[in-house]
């Protein structure tokens, strides 16, 4: 290995430099998909040049190469193909996550310290459905939340889990932002 003068470790290894351009590009793209919106036409295009430009640059392609054996040789998505990628997983990962919270109540009944699952209100349960719908000790903040709701198109009162598991991430975000207002759960 060789020091370079800003102190960086170089490898000497001609596989490892590349693997950490290739590494360097996607982590660019990827930031570059996630800042941008993927439905201008032209701002997509010039993504998928960078994209393109990148991979040839990387992989030492020639400018003659076609696109689509760059893409198939180097197994990388396309811009568009990654965003919709990185779309779904984070959509994945929040409705996975919302579907397995745990108020404090059952926290608390879990480690023994209260016996009860009864809602501070008087409900015979206090779970997630419960909190967002029907619940007295947020009827003003869920004034607000019925009313982005229904803006969106979503039946009121369906089950929150359903809500959430719709593909679009803008409805996702309503209950989210509720259930992070109320400090109810860990």
């Amino acid at each position: 290995m060789h020091k370079a003068s800003n102190t960086a470790q170089i490898p000497d290894d001609e596989r490892s430099i590349e693997r950490a351009k290739n590494k360097k590009i996607r982590s660019v793209i990827e930031y570059g998909i996630q800042v941008y919106c993927q439905k201008e036409g032209k701002l997509l295009d010039d993504l998928n040049r960078i994209h393109q430009v990148g991979i040839r640059t990387a992989m030492s392609y020639r400018i003659t190469t076609p696109t689509n054996v760059t893409n198939i040789e180097t197994e990388v998505l396309n811009v568009t193909g990654r965003a919709d990628y990185l779309a779904y997983k984070s959509s994945d990962e929040k409705v996975n996550r919302v579907a397995k919270l745990q108020t404090s109540q059952d926290l608390y009944i879990e480690k023994g310290l209260i016996n009860s699952p009864q809602c501070e209100c008087g409900a015979e349960t206090e779970d997630l459905d419960h909190t967002i719908w029907e619940c007295p000790f947020y009827e003003e903040r869920r004034e607000k939340f019925v009313e982005q709701i229904r803006n969106e198109g979503v039946n009121y009162e369906e089950k929150i889990v359903k809500v959430i598991k719709r593909k679009e991430m803008s409805i996702a975000r309503i209950p989210a932002g509720f259930i992070r207002g109320t400090n109810r759960y860990v």
